[in-house]
């Protein structure tokens, strides 16, 4: 059975159901897939919290961060499509308006240094939840009211970066060397497992998303390295692309 996509009738169960708007909520909500990293945005730029989400996982608090006067929302998105995809659904009828997701990507391509910038502009859908949101295809574009301006600002402060194609798979263990090989003449360079979910919620919901990765692992070896693909590794640079994602919100939206 085939997945039917569709757009002509309403959702049974909706997130502003349960979830009431917040009072001044900032239109900006950003967020990382890492404890230490969402620890590092609170504790530094003087995070409080004022509101959270609910999964049957528990509870994740949402903090707001003032940086240069602009009120910014920061929470810790949960790895995997759905998971992502239903806490941007839950923060909508709080108030928010505009999204941005970094995190960690494995690499198809040696010569991408570790925890380099990877900016998608297209991504290849193999996760299920972006086909109730979107009609089927093999890829989406990514990034799609954001790009120009992403790609501005990391010229414009000198931010080495590279453009390209994620491949977006639920199984992370499935990614065998027969699809390496097939993403790679794609034209793929990372892989992660929301991207092309997140496109599509975005471009369903007419959202302005900002996405983008620091590489990891690198598939492209004779044996997976791992590189800096553990949450506590490189966590000094780690906390550079923190404070680059924040500046980078403040800038774009």
């Amino acid at each position: 059975m085939c997945i039917v996509f569709d757009d002509k009738s309403e959702e049974i169960i909706k997130a502003e159901q349960t979830i009431d708007p917040l009072d001044n909520c900032p239109e900006i909500l950003i967020g990382a897939f890492s404890y230490p990293l969402i620890d590092y945005i609170a504790k530094k730029y003087k995070g409080i919290q004022i509101a959270s989400t609910l999964s049957a996982n528990g509870e994740t608090p949402i903090y707001k961060i003032n940086y240069k006067g602009k009120d910014i929302g920061v929470v810790m998105w949960s790895v995997g499509a759905p998971m992502t995809v239903g806490t941007i659904e839950r923060c909508l009828p709080m108030g928010f308006k505009k999204f941005m997701l970094f995190g960690s990507c494995g690499v198809l391509d040696s010569s991408i240094k570790d925890l380099s910038i990877i900016v998608p502009n297209c991504a290849v859908r193999e996760e299920g939840t972006s086909f109730h949101y979107v009609e089927a295809s093999n890829e989406i574009d990514v990034n799609t009211k954001t790009i120009d301006k992403m790609l501005r600002y990391f010229e414009e402060k000198e931010i080495s970066h590279t453009i390209g194609k994620v491949w977006t798979t639920d199984a992370f263990y499935r990614e065998t060397k027969n699809k390496f090989k097939l993403m790679k003449e794609r034209g793929v360079v990372a892989v992660d497992m929301e991207c092309s979910a997140v496109a599509a919620v975005g471009q369903f919901r007419n959202l302005e998303i900002a996405h983008f990765f620091y590489s990891a692992d690198n598939l492209d070896a004779e044996i997976h390295d791992r590189r800096s693909l553990a949450c506590e590794d490189k966590l000094d640079d780690k906390y550079l692309i923190c404070d680059i994602a924040i500046d980078l919100a403040y800038n774009i939206f």
